[in-house]
């Protein structure tokens, strides 16, 4: 079967090369840039009891008098996707003071499937009187309405203040945020490496996967740390345990080359594994070459190891990748009909036991 495919991987002699021109998931570019909306409203109302709880321990009498009773109230009906009642229920806590009910009103209003300026300008006031009381959450979400504009006032002195005040409380989301922010100097905040890592680093000893993928990056490319492929590895191996995909990926790789650690196959191949079974088009590639080519596979007969390449290509081919859709068809071409048929069948079979 030699011949039928290229390598996908041409550098193998060290891990820089394999970062700096192959596939490595968190270059700079592209890690240090996802300030996606972190704290979503449900994030905080699934930290309630069950729905049932709030039926068994609350009288109906005092729906109207008690705001804990109301909040825990909204919290049932955003579980039970009943935004207009939720709405209604946080709104009465909210007047009566209660802080997570603003917050979790202001939320609900930020992270709408189809939020209007109006929302967000509703959720700007609901989250202001929230983060006025000390809340954390409250100060990130309000950093985030202004940093973008969104609320129709753009102004990064008051989201960098809103922020700052929700790092001083150590809530880990904002200071993934505005780690993001420094790392990448837009915003109207100059790029400062060095905040950037301070940040990342308070939120991954937090245990937030994200900060802990971005850190392994900074540690990778000496960005306001000293290169250390030692912290690279352990912040990756953290970051992948926390179900982190580019993690997961990169993690089978320095496995894969001994990278901040010790070759280890069995290893390489599991978190490998991991990520292409999430979906991760480079790790399915480098799986269908490992297994194509028999490299660090251990003992596997010649149809086993085809029958690998082949699942794992043909699940990055579903995806449009071309260079999978190319191994594809040259092993089906190389195969014939009879054995293709019976490869495709034992493929099907291991997907769907994975």
């Amino acid at each position: 079967m030699n011949g039928l495919a290229t390598l996908l991987l041409t550098c193998t002699l060290s891990v820089s090369c394999w970062f700096d021109t192959i596939n490595y998931k968190g270059d700079a570019e592209k890690a240090l840039q996802t300030p996606t909306p972190y704290q979503q409203a449900g994030a905080l109302l699934s930290q309630n009891p069950s729905p049932q709880l709030y039926r068994a321990s609350f009288a109906p009498e005092k729906r109207d008098d008690d705001p804990n009773v109301q909040y825990r109230l909204c919290a049932q009906n955003y579980e039970e996707h009943d935004i207009a009642t939720a709405i209604k229920w946080c709104k009465k806590a909210a007047l009566n003071g209660h802080m997570e009910a603003q917050y979790a009103l202001g939320s609900i209003y930020m992270f709408g499937d189809d939020s209007t300026e109006d929302d967000y300008k509703k959720a700007e006031q609901w989250l202001v009187k929230a983060a006025e009381q000390g809340y954390a959450p409250a100060a990130a979400n309000l950093g985030m309405l202004y940093i973008h504009g969104l609320a129709g006032t753009q102004d990064t002195l008051l989201a960098k203040k809103w922020l700052q005040n929700a790092v001083e409380e150590g809530y880990a989301p904002a200071e993934l945020y505005l780690g993001n922010i420094y790392a990448r100097g837009s915003e109207g905040i100059e790029q400062d490496f060095l905040k950037a890592a301070d940040l990342y680093e308070r939120a991954a000893i937090q245990g937030d996967a994200t900060a802990q993928h971005n850190l392994s990056v900074m540690f990778l490319y000496g960005y306001g740390v000293e290169k250390d492929i030692g912290a690279t590895f352990f912040w990756t191996r953290k970051a992948a345990e926390n179900e982190h995909l580019e993690a997961q990926y990169n993690l089978g790789m320095m496995y894969y080359f001994g990278s901040g650690t010790e070759i280890n196959d069995e290893q390489a191949i599991k978190w490998l594994t991991t990520a292409a079974m999430a979906g991760d088009i480079d790790a399915q590639l480098q799986l269908g070459y490992m297994y194509f080519y028999r490299v660090s596979i251990g003992e596997m007969t010649p149809e086993e190891s085809i029958t690998m390449a082949y699942m794992y290509y043909s699940m990055a081919a579903k995806q449009q990748n071309a260079e999978a859709i190319h191994h594809v068809a040259q092993i089906e071409s190389y195969l014939g009909e009879g054995p293709l048929q019976s490869i495709q069948t034992a493929a099907q079979a291991l997907q769907n036991e994975k």
